[in-house]
């Protein structure tokens, strides 16, 4: 085999391994979107997942003065849904939020208040353009405001 005859095996020999390589199953998730809620209370925040059936499935607790961050991810352009949980398999029908000190609470439902991707603090319609988001909401003093005794 001439030296020209094995740079050329070589080389196709080459290409082939990388190309294998980059046929996995792997998924690229080009679609992301994270939602931040901020406390800005002196009171711990704690914000439950409701089904249907009216079960709280999941709860996530805030400290005051400090963050949660959510992360969801899948395919497409646009705003993943607040709470997107198991690739959309759990979304919540109602989300109590409690404000532990004051025994106060706000339920939304009905795609009001966070459940609404469009009542977040830095919404803009060209977001729906993106691949890639970041909503934020801030928890503060109008909020406990509307807040009402928990039931």
């Amino acid at each position: 085999m001439t030296t020209l005859q094995r740079i050329i095996w070589i080389l196709f020999l080459t290409i082939g391994l990388i190309s294998n390589n980059s046929c996995g199953d792997r998924v690229d998730f080009v679609l992301k979107t994270e939602y931040i809620y901020n406390n800005k209370t002196t009171q711990n925040i704690v914000i439950k997942l409701i089904n249907s059936q009216d079960l709280v499935y999941k709860s996530y607790t805030i400290n005051p003065n400090s963050s949660l961050n959510l992360l969801f991810e899948s395919e497409g352009t646009g705003i993943l849904p607040a709470f997107w949980i198991d690739n959309g398999n759990s979304k919540p029908t109602k989300i109590k939020v409690l404000f532990e000190t004051d025994n106060k609470c706000i339920t939304y439902q009905n795609n009001g208040g966070i459940l609404n991707y469009k009542n977040y603090d830095n919404y803009n319609d060209s977001m729906n353009n993106n691949h890639k988001n970041t909503l934020l909401f801030d928890f503060d003093s109008s909020e406990l405001s509307t807040a009402t005794t928990c039931q």
